[in-house]
C-alpha cells in the first residue's frame, strides 16, 4: 500500500490542485525515485508487483498520456510504461485465469498505444490496441463485468480514434459501433452507472466525428445529438459538475457544427448560444482555468 499511498495523491493533484508545472514535475520525480527503489529490489512478491504496476501506470498517465491531464513528459511516460508492462506480465503469468490480471495486462498494452497516437504513429497505435484486445480475447471465459465491458469499449474507441486519424474511416466506424454495442445495453438499464453512460457518450461522439470528417453531416448529427443527450443526462446527476458541464458544451458544439454544415443556421446559432452560456458560467466559477477563458 505504500506505493499507492505515495502516488495516489500526486495523481489527483495534477488535474485538481493549482501549482506550477515545475512543482508538479518535482513531485513526479520524487515519487519515481521511491518507486524505482522498490522496483530495483526485484522481489518475487506478486502483491508488490501489482502495486508497483498500478503506481507506474498512474505516473505514466500524468507524465505524458495525452488522454489525461499531463505534464507533457512523453519520454518519461514511455519509461514508466516500459516498467509497467513487465510487472503486469509477471502478475498475469502467475495467475492467467485471474480476470483482473488479464484486464490489467491488456490495459498496459493500450497505454503504450496511447503514446503512439500522441506521436502520430498510428500503425504502432493500431497494433498496440489490437494486441490489448487480443489479450482479452484469449480468455477462456469472457469478462462480462461492467468494468470489463467498459474497458474493452475504451480500447475499441481508442483503436477507432487511431483508425480515424489515419484515414481508415470504415475501420473506425466498425470499432466505434462495436463499442456502442457493448455498453448501450448497460447504459439503457435502470440505474446505469456514470462510467457506463460516459463510455456511451464518448462512443456516440467519436462515431459522429468520423461521419463529420466524411462530410456525411446528417449521419454525424444523429450521433452528435445522441452524445449531447447523454451528456445532459449525466450532468443532471453527476457529482463532478464542472466536468459534466464541459461534456455538455463540447457535445453541443458538435451538434452546432453539424447543423451549420446542413444549412440549418438558426438551429446552429441557438446551440452555440447554449455553449457560450455554459462556458461563461464555468469560467466565472473558476477564473484560473485559462482554457475556459480562451474558449469564450
Amino acid at each position: 500500500a505504500l506505493a499507492n499511498a505515495v502516488v495516489g495523491p500526486l495523481y489527483d493533484s495534477i488535474a485538481k490542485v493549482p501549482g506550477s508545472t515545475e512543482s508538479r514535475q518535482l513531485l513526479v520525480k520524487e515519487a519515481l525515485a521511491y518507486l524505482d527503489r522498490l522496483e530495483s529490489q526485484k522481489s518475487d512478491d506478486l502483491a508488490l508487483k501489482a502495486e508497483l504496476a498500478d503506481a507506474y501506470q498512474k505516473i505514466g498517465d500524468v507524465q505524458g498520456n495525452f488522454y489525461n491531464p499531463n505534464l507533457g513528459d512523453v519520454a518519461g511516460a514511455k519509461a514508466s510504461y516500459a516498467k509497467l508492462l513487465p510487472l503486469r506480465q509477471a502478475v498475469f503469468d502467475a495467475s492467467p485465469s485471474d480476470v483482473s490480471a488479464r484486464r490489467n495486462l491488456a490495459i498496459a498494452h493500450s497505454r503504450i498505444a496511447d503514446l503512439a497516437v500522441g506521436e502520430n504513429r498510428f500503425d504502432d497505435a493500431i497494433a498496440g490496441y489490437r494486441k490489448a484486445l487480443s489479450v482479452l480475447d484469449a480468455a477462456s471465459v469472457a469478462d462480462t463485468s461492467e468494468v470489463g465491458l467498459v474497458e474493452r469499449a475504451r480500447m475499441l474507441q481508442r483503436l477507432g480514434v487511431a483508425q480515424n486519424w489515419s484515414d481508415r474511416k470504415a475501420d473506425a466506424i466498425a470499432s466505434f459501433e462495436q463499442a456502442i454495442a457493448l455498453v448501450r445495453p448497460l447504459a439503457e438499464a435502470a440505474g446505469a452507472s456514470e462510467a457506463v453512460r460516459k463510455s456511451l457518450l464518448s462512443a456516440y461522439g467519436n462515431l459522429g466525428d468520423v461521419y463529420h470528417y466524411r462530410e456525411e453531416y446528417g449521419q454525424a448529427l444523429v450521433h452528435f445529438e445522441q452524445s449531447m443527450a447523454m451528456a445532459k443526462d449525466i450532468a443532471a446527476t453527476s457529482s463532478d459538475a464542472a466536468t459534466a458541464q464541459r461534456n455538455v458544451y463540447l457535445t453541443t458544439s458538435r451538434v452546432a457544427s453539424a447543423l451549420a454544415e446542413l444549412g440549418r443556421t438558426d438551429e446552429s446559432a441557438a446551440r452555440r448560444r447554449e455553449v457560450i452560456a455554459i462556458q461563461s458560467e464555468l469560467a466565472a466559477k473558476d477564473p484560473r482555468d485559462m482554457s475556459l477563458q480562451s474558449d469564450i
